[in-house]
């Protein structure tokens, strides 16, 4: 790794890493105060607020990081903001109607926090066009500063209604406190710094939307379908197990899948920008990839090291006996959580490709399997372990080929003659 990729990934990775503590250590008393089935009713909506948070800006936000130009990244944060407004108002709009029609009519009282999802894919949205304009402009101390404001904020409000108000709800309301938190300080870091600079003008915005129509078209749904694989497992556990074992398994993704995943994020972003500044030149990636690759796997196996050898012992002791299920699932899950952790940075260059559409196809395959392997598990009445290992082995071929493919568009751009032109402006 050079000195200049080394000194970027050490501003987010530190940033990410001190983040991801503050969950961890408070994890022993948040979870020993809450009831395992209403931890699963906040994994339920952590789920399908995920899920919508797919299609925030319809991934047009992806394109700062292709792009040197500040007249079309001012383009595409305007654009951006009002595709994100409008989708939240559509969401809103949904829930309402579904809960006047009674089609979205709760069982249980969690099911009624829907209401939070659209103010949480407006942050959520916000956030992560902020955070690109900042990557854009190299501001990685300013990533790194609204992660662990993010986190702050969320673990201790998580900490003082887990001692005073151990409910659902009120867990949600601090995960979108941490999320206001956020936005509201790389907006300021960004007025601050000058980059903070969204261009309103219809006709500028229609020209930019239509020369990036793959990223709604093709990219949204593909980062959709992606979530319904990873988040349905919540919603089908709730549904074939009971909360309880929603509960255990949001807490093991919690512990274990998110902590690597937001890790991943940092070396994400590094590897987009990089790759992305090169490809606006047309310049190959390949080494950039190889290297990425090389740290990814390093972090990934260690991880799965440890938490095969010592997992189940880890659960019990740390959080409780009552979430001994934690231990068992985080041993099944771990391989998905690390092959994730691995592949997920380098399918940028599916992007920087223009292979959209190779894209979406794998994430639809993906989410259909997961949905027809817990259609099986409900007609053949298997086991949370049987349901369990079948989920991890499918998502585990699934990421396998994801990081084959990905690696081969990264050493096509080799090729003599590459070229790549969506860093153009219209």
């Amino acid at each position: 790794m050079s000195q200049s990729m080394a000194r970027r990934f050490l501003v987010l990775f530190t940033g990410t890493a001190a983040a991801q503590l503050l969950p961890v250590i408070s994890a022993p008393l948040i979870a020993r105060q809450y009831d395992t089935a209403e931890f699963g009713v906040f994994g339920i909506y952590i789920a399908a607020s995920t899920i919508c948070a797919t299609v925030c800006n319809l991934k047009y936000d992806n394109v700062v990081l292709t792009t040197t130009s500040r007249s079309l990244t001012a383009s595409i944060f305007g654009l951006s903001i009002i595709v994100n407004v409008l989708i939240g108002i559509l969401i809103a709009c949904a829930i309402v109607l579904g809960r006047a029609t009674g089609l979205t009519r709760q069982t249980t009282d969690g099911y009624g926090f829907a209401l939070f999802l659209p103010l949480s894919l407006l942050l959520a949205g916000l956030l992560q066009i902020l955070s690109n304009v900042a990557l854009q402009r190299e501001n990685f101390a300013a990533v790194a500063r609204s992660r662990i404001a993010i986190a702050s904020i969320t673990t201790a409000s998580s900490m003082i209604a887990a001692l005073s108000m151990p409910t659902a709800r009120a867990l949600i309301i601090s995960s979108l406190l941490g999320q206001g938190v956020g936005v509201t300080l790389l907006s300021w870091l960004s007025v601050r710094t000058g980059h903070l600079r969204p261009n309103f003008n219809v006709r500028r915005l229609y020209a930019v939307a239509s020369l990036h129509w793959r990223f709604a078209l093709f990219t949204s749904p593909a980062d959709l379908l992606n979530a319904l694989a990873s988040n349905l497992p919540a919603l089908f556990l709730a549904t074939l197990y009971g909360t309880t074992a929603t509960g255990a398994y949001v807490l093991t993704q919690r512990l274990i899948g998110t902590p690597l995943m937001l890790i991943g994020s940092a070396l994400a972003d590094l590897y987009r920008q990089r790759v992305g500044q090169r490809a606006a030149v047309g310049r190959p990636y390949w080494d950039v990839s190889v290297r990425m690759l090389s740290i990814l796997s390093t972090i990934g196996m260690l991880v799965l090291f440890v938490i095969c050898l010592l997992g189940q012992d880890l659960a019990t002791s740390f959080l409780g006996a009552q979430w001994k299920l934690v231990g068992d699932m985080a041993v099944i899950m771990v391989w998905v959580y690390v092959a994730r952790f691995i592949v997920s940075p380098l399918t940028f260059s599916f992007y920087v490709a223009r292979r959209h559409i190779e894209d979406l196809a794998l994430q639809a395959i993906s989410a259909i399997t997961v949905g027809t392997i817990f259609w099986l598990a409900k007609q053949m009445h298997l086991s949370l372990t049987a349901s369990l290992l079948a989920l991890s082995s499918v998502l585990l071929i699934m990421y396998l080929t994801y990081g084959i493919r990905a690696m081969q568009f990264s050493r096509q751009s080799q090729r003599s003659g590459y070229t790549q032109s969506r860093g153009a402006t219209p």
